[in-house]
């Protein structure tokens, strides 16, 4: 605004409940599904295709996850799923986290490209759990 070469300034602040009215948002659902027989992740209604076959890191990872949601896993629990299991290796904490590891990560990407959530799964270099805001 101006007048006669004077220069006002304003400010607005819109609050929370504004942005809900005009950009009311889809609540996150609690509840994900993984379908190990065609390697899909449903995650809030959108399948989240985790490996063209059913022969990789991730897709093994997510079947042993989804046998217990609310549990926080340990490398080498995972290690020793038949699932992931090397023959004739038992797990090395120094070099076979690296395996685990990168699984998760590669679920976290491919979950963040097809969404806005980059932490569906928790991952340290010692375990990993499905965030516990993803399910119920």
């Amino acid at each position: 605004l101006s007048s006669e070469g004077e220069h006002y300034k304003a400010r607005i602040v819109l609050s929370d409940k504004f942005y809900r009215e005009i950009n009311p948002q889809k609540p996150v659902k609690k509840e994900v599904q993984f379908y190990p027989d065609t390697s899909i992740l449903e995650f809030n209604g959108k399948p989240i295709e985790i490996s063209k076959t059913r022969n990789s890191d991730p897709h093994y990872l997510l079947s042993i996850l989804f046998r217990n949601k609310d549990k926080v896993w340990a490398y080498d629990e995972i290690w020793d799923d038949a699932f992931f299991r090397l023959p004739d290796h038992k797990y090395n904490p120094r070099n076979d986290w690296r395996k685990i590891y990168n699984a998760g990560y590669s679920i976290n990407e491919k979950v963040a490209k097809e969404t806005t959530i980059k932490n569906f799964l928790d991952v340290t270099k010692t375990s990993i759990s499905i965030n516990k805001k993803y399910h119920s």
